[in-house]
């Protein structure tokens, strides 16, 4: 059973393609792909992971970075479907590449982000057991609980994540500027900057305005998404679909958040099985509901913390073994995207 200890140098070096996800350095994503990278090309090319937070600081560090190296940009799929996800990067890729940033693909994980790729039973028993020192079958047991105990809240992640997306084309910051015209003009046979007439720039601010207005609004009335029936429509499709799913149905391993279905299984068995306290010389039950939600959050981590190690491996070793299915070929397209990034750079 490993632990983790200080962090060695994981802070990207200057290679020949660089791998944009989120997280930060020591999170899943770039502990994955660091060490998927180093086993599947070492140097040939060097390739350096860029944890860059939140999805949309990729953009931003796209734009950073993207002029002096090859990317290869993967994002959570989040609650979309696959087609939409799709759809969102392809977009992406052509705005990079429009702008002169040399973007080998721009892509979603096929699942919803990379704790999703740990719940597979080949990386997720085997890990579990040990920690906990229990059997199979208590795994899938806490597993079966907290998936009923996840409906609501997976559901309602996913109705808030659509509707704040929706939402989010109202954003007035590109609407506002549609055609204003507000910049000096370059007078020739001045060879100076002359400013535009106030009354042309105020009469086009005005006609945005009314454009930006009727994203939402119409005869004084909200429209949606502001109106929030369809948030509330997708809260309820969802719960209803999702209900009643159990250990043996894949959805909750694609579609939902896995990083919540880990953290309350470590927590259901951490309470039943106990946790190494003492330096690891003794196991004791974790009471959580007797902690503060501070003091829940630090023990998470400390978790996560401690099994992370484990649980790459075994997902690294999981990808290796593979020879075919939907797993292997996502990972294979990868693999392809790198090792062709001389043709596709150029």
């Amino acid at each position: 059973m490993s632990r983790i200890g200080a962090q060695r140098d994981l802070y990207p070096r200057s290679g020949d393609v660089a791998i944009l996800c989120e997280g930060d350095v020591a999170a899943y994503d770039a502990s994955i792909l660091r060490q998927w990278a180093d086993r599947e090309f070492g140097t040939h090319p060097l390739v350096d992971v860029w944890p860059c937070g939140t999805g949309e600081s990729l953009f931003g560090v796209s734009d950073a970075i993207g002029r002096s190296r090859p990317l290869l940009v993967i994002e959570d799929r989040d609650f979309r479907s696959e087609d939409d996800a799709d759809k969102y990067c392809r977009g992406k890729q052509k705005d990079r590449r429009r702008r002169a940033v040399r973007i080998l693909e721009w892509r979603c994980w096929k699942r919803n982000e990379i704790e999703n790729y740990l719940l597979d039973e080949p990386i997720l028993i085997p890990v579990m057991c040990e920690w906990f020192e229990c059997s199979e079958n208590d795994v899938r047991d806490a597993v079966s609980e907290v998936l009923t105990s996840l409906v609501v809240f997976q559901a309602a992640e996913y109705a808030l994540y659509h509707a704040r997306r929706s939402w989010s084309k109202s954003d007035p910051s590109s609407s506002l500027k549609q055609d204003l015209r507000h910049g000096p003009q370059w007078n020739e046979s001045s060879k100076s900057p002359t400013s535009p007439q106030f009354e042309d720039v105020q009469k086009s601010l005005e006609g945005n305005f009314e454009k930006w207005q009727e994203k939402f609004s119409r005869d004084s009335q909200f429209r949606e998404p502001f109106q929030g029936k369809a948030c509330l429509e997708d809260f309820t499709a969802k719960f209803t679909e999702w209900s009643g799913m159990d250990y043996g149905d894949q959805r909750w391993r694609i579609d939902w958040s896995g990083k919540e279905v880990l953290q309350g299984l470590c927590r259901c068995l951490s309470a039943r099985h106990g946790w190494p306290s003492d330096g690891g010389s003794h196991r004791e039950p974790i009471g959580w509901g007797s902690l503060s939600r501070p003091k829940q959050e630090e023990k998470d981590r400390e978790i996560e913390h401690a099994m992370q190690r484990d649980l790459v491996n075994a997902c690294l070793a999981h990808l290796g073994g593979l020879t075919e299915g939907p797993l292997f070929d996502e990972w294979e397209e990868l693999k392809e995207t790198v090792k062709n990034w001389r043709e596709t750079a150029t």
